[in-house]
């Protein structure tokens, strides 16, 4: 009886601890490679866990616009040697409404984490597996 409790109080523990733990993509997104980028979005507390989710999941829809948004800008000159230069590098965040499309339509959820603080959410883009979306702007 005392193992069958002390079992059952360490599950509880584990589980208390596991609520209030960040995922480690949250703090260490995965690489992107050439065939996919990964973001990621956060909600706070929600007595509703599917809105929770939701909204997490459409705020890491917009750090994917972002990420995509943002370009690099320079110019070019030829030097007399034959040469390039670049001048001027600087970033810029361009708002092109079809990149927001493309992502809606292309996305897929790769992990989603519930705690006693919020919802966390990655997501993948291009999406590794089709699904339907069920955001519409």
């Amino acid at each position: 009886m005392i193992k069958k409790i002390s079992i059952i109080l360490f599950l509880l523990l584990n589980l208390i601890y596991a609520q209030k733990k960040v995922p480690n993509w949250f703090i260490n997104l995965p690489e992107s490679n050439n065939h996919s980028m990964y973001a990621v979005g956060y909600t706070g507390a929600f007595y509703d866990s599917i809105q929770a989710k939701s909204v997490a999941e459409y705020r890491a829809i917009k750090n994917m616009t972002r990420q995509k948004q943002i370009q690099l800008i320079f110019e070019v000159t030829q030097l007399s040697d034959g040469r390039y230069r670049l001048f001027k590098p600087s970033f810029e965040q361009i708002y092109e409404e079809y990149i927001l499309h493309e992502i809606i339509d292309n996305y897929s959820v790769v992990d989603s984490v519930f705690t006693k603080n919020g919802c966390y959410v990655l997501i993948q883009y291009p999406a590794s597996v089709k699904k339907n979306n069920r955001f519409c702007l």
